[in-house]
């Protein structure tokens, strides 16, 4: 029910109940919708989120193969360079340079391409360089001349192409002396009578058949055929003189002077081979390496050899090469293995050095099977 009596002041929000009196002004009404400036009554609906704040510039998006630029914005990489961004936030902000064996040749890249083979890029990366015939591209940042042994028709990567045996590198041959030149696009066939292992730069080998011999004023070794009475497997040995033949080992001047044995003493190592020379002759045996080119320049009491491989090393002494032990059969020896050995004697029925002890107990069988007769 009214009151009795008018409120003494208007209310600023209606009352649940009439006044006595009107307010002086219209009570304001709740919004649907936010208004434009802050009210002081609530709306009667939450806005669904907050409003966006308009930005000052338009919004960025750079591009793969772009950085983003404080001062320009968005800004192309350049020739030999990429950025490898999404193309959505966050942007890079520097370009990188393109790696070893790389290119880039226009702006924007995302990507570097690569060299092709035998090419090389450059130091700015926004192309790449040919390497020539006999180099090949090292770590694809330089060419590089082949080494001494090895070649390329065309440029290669990472290495040159090893000479098989038999072959070698582009070389000169002055007055019997061979230098290996670098850069070599083919191997070349040795020689007649010289031959090569695989990556060689010269033929410093003799061949099947042959063998190095003094033969000229400049007393330098150059390969020969293999003389008569004897047999010779190429590479660095000399010529093995043939059963019943031999000789003089105290110098390789005399190597080439091979002769008859006057008796039946003469065995050489030679009598042990066969056409497949390969398989009998073990080259780290001590009668191969006795019989090589190194035995004649050895300068110690013993000498390492290295095997055809170079893999295993087999060390002889002169002792083991002694001339009557390589030579002679057993019980002979001296030149010509023409005299018997202490303790043993001449036998002209064999033409052979026999055990004096054998030679007793033989006159002895001899001399009792006379008396029972």
């Amino acid at each position: 029910a009214p009151s009795p009596l008018p409120s003494l002041r208007p209310t600023y929000i209606p009352t649940f109940v009439p006044t006595s009196a009107p307010s002086p002004l219209p009570s304001p009404r709740p919004t649907d919708t936010p208004t434009s400036i802050p009210t002081f009554l609530p709306t009667n609906i939450p806005t669904p989120s907050p409003s966006f704040v308009p930005t000052p510039i338009p919004t960025i998006n750079c591009e793969q193969g772009t950085y983003l630029s404080e001062e320009n914005g968005c800004v192309a990489c350049p020739v030999g360079q990429f950025a490898n961004g999404t193309g959505l936030a966050p942007f890079p902000n520097e370009c990188t340079t393109c790696a070893a064996g790389k290119f880039a040749s226009s702006t924007g890249n995302n990507i570097c391409d690569v060299c092709s083979v035998g090419r090389k890029s450059n130091e700015k990366r926004d192309s790449c360089d040919t390497c020539g015939a006999g180099e090949y591209s090292y770590l694809d940042l330089e060419c590089k001349k082949c080494d001494e042994g090895k070649y390329a028709p065309v440029p290669l990567a990472d290495d040159c192409l090893t000479c098989v045996a038999g072959f070698y590198v582009n070389t000169v041959n002055t007055s019997g002396v061979y230098y290996s030149e670098t850069g070599s696009t083919a191997c070349s066939s040795c020689d007649i009578g010289y031959d090569s292992d695989e990556g060689s730069s010269s033929c410093d080998l003799a061949a099947d058949d042959y063998y190095f011999s003094l033969h000229d004023e400049a007393s330098s070794l150059v390969s020969v055929p293999c003389i008569k009475n004897a047999q010779c497997v190429g590479r660095t040995q000399v010529p093995i003189p043939n059963m019943g033949y031999w000789v003089d080992r105290s110098s390789y001047t005399y190597i080439d002077s091979i002769h008859k044995c006057i008796r039946e003493t003469c065995a050489p190592s030679s009598s042990s081979l066969s056409d497949d020379k390969n398989n009998i002759y073990n080259s780290s045996s001590v009668n191969y390496n006795c019989w090589s080119l190194s035995f004649y320049n050895q300068s110690s009491s013993s000498t390492a050899f290295r095997n055809n491989n170079n893999t295993t090393t087999t060390t002889i002494t002169t002792t083991q090469c002694d001339s009557d032990l390589l030579q002679c059969l057993e019980g002979s020896q001296g030149p010509l293995c023409g005299s018997c050995s202490d303790g043993y004697t001449y036998q002209t029925d064999t033409r052979t050095c026999q055990s004096c002890s054998n030679v007793n107990n033989l006159n002895i069988s001899y001399f009792v099977i006379s008396s029972i007769l």
